[in-house]
């Protein structure tokens, strides 16, 4: 899925493989890059085509999971309108309009800041 490179590196599991922790900075960049960013909106747009369906139907496990974490953090980092709409939007179709609880916590923790024009939409 497109929007999960938008994290970074951040430890590793017991298994050895790579945790990785949304990064908002980062998914700025993304969302601004011409050909990322318009890539993640048209694959969005695409997802929401899906009525009646669940991520976890169309996603499986655990991409679903992934998709509103990645939801959460782009709905964040959008300065554009269009782009928080469109992000919250999946977020209301697919998870009852509720955000990832652990990219908030993460947001809120410091170890990714909250953008300054944060005007406590999603």
């Amino acid at each position: 899925m497109v929007c999960l490179s938008a994290t970074v590196q951040f430890g590793s599991k017991r298994d050895g493989s790579a945790v990785r922790h949304p990064d908002i900075d980062q998914a700025r960049r993304y969302l601004a890059d011409p050909i990322l960013g318009n890539r993640l909106r048209h694959d969005v747009s695409l997802i929401l085509r899906h009525k009646g369906k669940s991520a976890r139907e169309i996603l499986g496990s655990p991409d679903d999971l992934k998709f509103r974490s990645c939801l959460t953090l782009f709905c964040k980092a959008a300065s554009e309108k269009s782009d928080k709409s469109l992000f919250a939007e999946a977020l209301d179709q697919f998870y009852n309009g509720q955000p990832d609880p652990r990219t908030l916590g993460l947001l809120r923790s410091g170890w990714m800041p909250a953008p300054k024009h944060d005007d406590g939409e999603r």
